[in-house]
């Protein structure tokens, strides 16, 4: 009998749903670490169920824990993946907006499913590398809120936040908080700081009364207060860019026209070029104007327009990729093998970097942006429905348990 067949013997022939009747399948996520160090602990409680399943496989161990955590469709395409890459993983790199959380399904929160089998990974010693474009506040709220504070002040945790500045790893030696924007030139970090000082007290109070700014250590993100995409929000948005690039031109070259830094990253992005045409801004000045210096400052910094939903000031003189190195780097890890989950280009940095030394499995929603979804399916990596950011992690566990068993 082959693999295939036991394991479609193992959910056609026992009732693995009681396996999952104990504490690590129930309630609350953050309640459940404490008293919980090995998922073996828990898995002698079902004695009857366990010593059948035992006595027919000889990888019996390796099905109870597939069984307990994952169905046949995750078991299977596990066993597929385990086929072609067959190498131990050792960390997970996952983005949140869009991937692990989803307004349409989630409600903007990490699902009971996603942060239960979160769980197993930590609970096997399999550290969670959190990248995304958030503040670490907010990160570490979530996933506290998610997984509970024994996860998320552990050695196997930790966060990439704002898209690379800076990157978060407890319980390690030396500074816990890894601040990479200071490595930036004086003169991309003033430009930004000074955007920072006043783009809240010196906004006008009907725009401000559209808009919050997100807390974050080194980017200006301003968000739209209304339904992403809408037609307020869209609007909101377009007024935030216009006032943000005000911001950077009175930053960057105080003696000329804003104008004509409007005009360099309109040339840079199509969509903030038809953001600015629909908010009518005429063009009286033109690159031509730009001293080569300012031209050299802009280049590091980075206005991203995201319409509808939000407009940042950020530089793009590190990323998610740099970010991620950083991070396993510091919780330990020498020759990673990573699961790297994200919907962006600058997720997709990330999974790029993996590709280059074939170092991880890439997943995306089937919602990403055309290029991560392209670079995903070129590697048979794992595309999943949104809001089911639970499938790729299930997947990515049976093909765990897989490789630790040694079976293939």
């Amino acid at each position: 009998m082959s693999l295939y067949d036991e394991v479609q013997a193992l959910y056609s022939d026992f009732d693995v749903s009681k396996l999952k009747q104990y504490p690590l399948g129930q309630g609350t996520c953050n309640l459940l670490v404490d008293g919980i160090t090995d998922q073996s602990d828990i898995l002698l409680r079902e004695g009857d169920l366990a010593d059948k399943i035992k006595s027919r496989f000889d990888c019996g161990d390796l099905f109870l824990r597939l069984g307990s955590a994952v169905e046949e469709r995750h078991a299977i395409a596990g066993l597929e993946l385990t086929e072609q890459y067959n190498k131990e993983l050792t960390s997970l790199i996952l983005d949140i907006d869009e991937t692990l959380r989803t307004t349409v399904v989630s409600d903007n929160r990490i699902g009971q499913q996603t942060a239960r089998i979160l769980l197993r990974f930590w609970l096997e010693k399999v550290p969670i590398i959190i990248s995304t474009g958030k503040g670490l506040g907010f990160v570490r709220g979530m996933m506290t809120q998610a997984l509970g504070q024994t996860v998320t002040e552990s050695d196997r945790f930790g966060v990439v936040y704002e898209t690379g500045a800076g990157v978060y790893a407890p319980q390690q030696e030396g500074d816990t908080k890894q601040k990479l924007f200071t490595r930036l030139s004086n003169d991309v970090q003033d430009t930004i700081e000074a955007v920072r000082e006043k783009v809240w007290s010196g906004m006008p109070d009907e725009l401000q009364a559209q808009l919050y700014l997100e807390e974050k250590s080194f980017a200006v993100t301003l968000m739209s207060v209304h339904e992403t995409h809408s037609e307020y929000a869209v609007e909101a948005i377009e007024q935030a860019l216009i006032y943000l690039l005000r911001g950077v031109g009175r930053a960057a070259w105080n003696s000329g026209s804003w104008k004509a830094i409007a005009a360099y990253y309109a040339d840079q992005s199509s969509e903030i070029a038809s953001a600015l045409a629909s908010q009518e801004v005429a063009f009286d000045a033109d690159l031509a104007e730009l001293p080569t210096s300012i031209r050299s400052l802009l280049h590091s910094i980075d206005v991203n327009y995201y319409p509808g939903d939000a407009v940042e000031l950020t530089s793009n003189r590190f990323d998610k990729a740099t970010g991620v190195q950083t991070a396993l780097s510091t919780v330990g890890i020498e020759h990673p093998f990573s699961l790297v989950m994200g919907d962006s280009r600058t997720d997709l940095r990330v999974m790029e970097a993996v590709a280059e030394t074939q170092a991880g499995i890439p997943a995306a929603p089937a919602h990403a942006n055309d290029a991560v979804l392209d670079h995903v399916k070129s590697c048979d990596g794992l595309v999943f429905d949104r809001g089911e950011a639970a499938f790729a992690l299930r997947t990515a566990y049976a093909y765990h348990q897989f490789q630790q068993a040694e079976v293939v």
